[in-house]
C-alpha cells in the first residue's frame, strides 16, 4: 500500500510540474501575443501622426488603404490575444487542480505512514504486556515456591 501511495505521490508530482511548465509556456505565448497588439497600435499612432500633417488626397487615401489593413491586422493580433489568454486561464486551472490531487496525495501518504506508526505502537505495546504478563506469572510462581520452602 505505501508504495502504491508512494508511487501515486510521485506521479502526481510529476502532473503538477507538467502543469508549471505549461503555464509558463502559455505564458510566454500570451507575452508574445501581448506585444504583437502594442507593436501595431505603436505603428497605427506612428501612422496617424503623420497622415495628421499630409496635406494631399493621395497621403490621406494611402493612409485610410493602410489603416484598413492595419486594423485587419490588429483584430487578428486581438483574436491570437484572446485565444493565448484562454489557453494561461485554463493551464492556471490545472495547475490548480493538480496542486490539489497532489495535496490529496500527500495526504493519504501521510494518513498511511500515522496508521503504519500507529500500528507499530500497538504492537510494541502488546508485546509489553505479553512480557508483564509473563513476570507477573513468573514472580506469582516464585511468590508461591517461596512459600511452599519457607
Amino acid at each position: 500500500m505505501a508504495d502504491t501511495l508512494s508511487t501515486l505521490l510521485r506521479t502526481r508530482n510529476i502532473a503538477t510540474e507538467t502543469a508549471r511548465r505549461d503555464l509558463s509556456l502559455c505564458l510566454a505565448d500570451e507575452a508574445e501575443a501581448a506585444e504583437a497588439v502594442r507593436t501595431i497600435d505603436r505603428e497605427i499612432a506612428a501612422e496617424t501622426d503623420l497622415a495628421a500633417e499630409t496635406e494631399s488626397d493621395s497621403g490621406v487615401e494611402d493612409f485610410a488603404r493602410w489603416l484598413a489593413e492595419a486594423n485587419r491586422r490588429r483584430s487578428l493580433a486581438v483574436a491570437v490575444l484572446t485565444a493565448a489568454e484562454t489557453r494561461s486561464a485554463e493551464a492556471r486551472a490545472a495547475l490548480a487542480a493538480s496542486h490539489a490531487d497532489k495535496r490529496a496525495a500527500q495526504t493519504l501518504v501521510d494518513a498511511a505512514e500515522a496508521e503504519r506508526k500507529a500500528a507499530e505502537a500497538r504492537h510494541e505495546q502488546a508485546f509489553l504486556d505479553e512480557i508483564g504478563s509473563r513476570i507477573a506469572e513468573i514472580e506469582a510462581k516464585l511468590l508461591e515456591f517461596s512459600e511452599q520452602r519457607g
